[in-house]
């Protein structure tokens, strides 16, 4: 099935899929030296589900992580721009890191807007049960990552 492509300017269009699945988007252009440049891309659409199972996988990714008390690999799905901070935390708390791992309670999806997919955190701490918000946000190079929790 193709998707359905809108001209919004000469140097942009809208591709609109309708169905899940694998596809490859190729674009090319001549450029002011007469030679035609051409490049590939490769989409891949999820569902609903599809999408609600590979951020859960990122989520658990890392919380192992964080039991394993592995910094670097507990913010390798963290956005760029917060990357940091993150890191720095958990290199604060490296010695409660498994801790702080095992309290991390299961995720479920709220909502899922445009670049964006809310979560509620469900975690026990002492015996009482607290529930906490999880952002996901489509990074600048286009993957899904935490944002924020």
């Amino acid at each position: 099935m193709l998707p359905e492509i809108s001209f919004l300017n000469p140097e942009e269009y809208k591709l609109n899929f309708k169905a899940e699945g694998l596809y490859y988007i190729t674009a090319s252009a001549t450029g002011p030296d007469d030679n035609v440049y051409q490049d590939t891309i490769e989409i891949i659409v999820l569902n609903k589900n599809q999408l609600d199972m590979l951020l859960k996988g990122k989520w658990d990714g890392m919380k192992t992580a964080l039991g394993n008390q592995d910094v670097d690999g507990s913010v390798k799905d963290i956005v760029e721009d917060s990357k940091d901070t993150y890191r720095e935390q958990f290199t604060a708390l490296v010695s409660v890191l498994d801790i702080i791992g095992n309290e991390l309670g299961q995720i479920q999806l709220v909502k899922i807007e445009g670049n964006r997919a809310e979560y509620e955190i469900i975690a026990t701490e002492d015996g009482t049960t607290y529930s906490y918000y999880l952002l996901f946000v489509r990074d600048s190079d286009g993957l899904w990552k935490i944002e924020r929790f």
